[in-house]
């Protein structure tokens, strides 16, 4: 008995849906586009980025994560989020980042990365900014529970869903800046 090997089936996919596609990515780049400008002015006003704002950064990111022009432009609107952070709160956000580094094993320390790596940049900064606005939101709604304006149930609910929003913004940030 001879072995044949099976011949390969090709996909082709047909010029209409491959124009459909084309379309649809490119409409998906002019919103992405409009709203990288939006988060632009959003920080000219001295407002920071949200957690909503970082979450649409991220899938951004994920989207162009090849493009180097697109990534310097995400690099300067978290360059001056950090920028306003930092001046806001007198502290550095990124060196506050890895201000407990050592005390954590060795499997979840964060790494340094080399200054010409775009995407470990991207990933320090997003990283930095989520971590920036958990401690705020813990700290506002400690703040809340203490000065009785919220019951003990309402400030376990709201930092459970505080923690369940930190931890999935930075898993899908580990995740897209994995290469």
């Amino acid at each position: 008995m001879s072995k044949t090997k099976p011949q390969k089936i090709e996909k082709t996919i047909s010029p209409e849906k491959t124009t459909k596609i084309a379309k649809e990515d490119k409409e998906f780049t002019k919103q992405y586009d409009t709203k990288l400008e939006e988060y632009d002015t959003k920080l000219k006003e001295w407002k920071n980025l949200s957690f909503e704002d970082i979450e649409f950064i991220v899938q951004y990111t994920k989207k162009h994560i090849n493009n180097e022009e697109i990534l310097n432009s995400i690099l300067n609107i978290l360059d001056k989020d950090i920028q306003l952070r930092n001046q806001n709160a007198e502290i550095d956000c990124i060196e506050k980042l890895y201000e407990y580094n050592e005390l954590l094993s060795k499997k979840f320390r964060l790494k340094k990365h080399k200054q010409d790596d775009k995407k470990a940049l991207i990933r320090e900064k997003l990283r930095a900014i989520i971590m920036d606005n958990y401690r705020k939101n813990y700290n506002y709604i400690g703040k809340e529970f203490i000065g009785n304006q919220i019951t003990y149930e309402e400030h376990k609910e709201r930092i459970d869903i505080l923690d369940e929003k930190t931890f999935s913004l930075l898993l899908k940030v580990k995740v897209i800046t994995q290469g």
